[in-house]
């Protein structure tokens, strides 16, 4: 077995902290936006219609039915964002956390290159100049 495999959800989790937030946030702004809108615009226009009594009244139901799936929607979309920014932001702490724990390897003199787990990891570039600039570097 590999024994770079990484099994931990959150490696660098000041890191992985920060860029949930962001898309957290960034979900739940544009959700409540939307949402909002709507809202307004419902009941703008049910107050310009003019509707009957009680059609009126089967349209206030209509709108508190809303009070309940707004939040409701609002709390799916973050467990949603939360776990879409989990797993983005391990593509990239993960990638992360290996490279400075080779790099400090290589510092302490037990390794010589850096590898990263697998080619679709997010910092394969970086990792191959690291390599380049280690193997310009004199041997001590």
């Amino acid at each position: 077995m590999n024994q770079e495999r990484r099994s931990r959800v959150m490696i660098k989790k000041d890191f992985q902290k920060q860029f949930l937030k962001l898309i957290i946030s960034t979900m739940l702004i544009l959700l409540v936006v939307t949402l909002a809108a709507i809202y307004i615009a419902l009941r703008i226009q049910i107050t310009r219609a003019g509707f009957a009594a009680y059609t009126e009244v089967r349209l206030i139901e209509v709108i508190s039915w809303l009070n309940w799936i707004l939040p409701l929607s609002a709390v799916l979309v973050a467990g949603i964002a939360v776990y879409i920014g989990i797993r983005l932001s391990f593509k990239i702490a993960g990638p992360l956390y290996a490279l400075e724990r080779q790099l400090n390897m290589i510092n302490e003199g037990k390794i010589n290159s850096v590898q990263l787990r697998s080619d679709d990891d997010e910092l394969i570039p970086l990792a191959k100049l690291i390599n380049e600039i280690l193997s310009k570097r004199p041997v001590k």
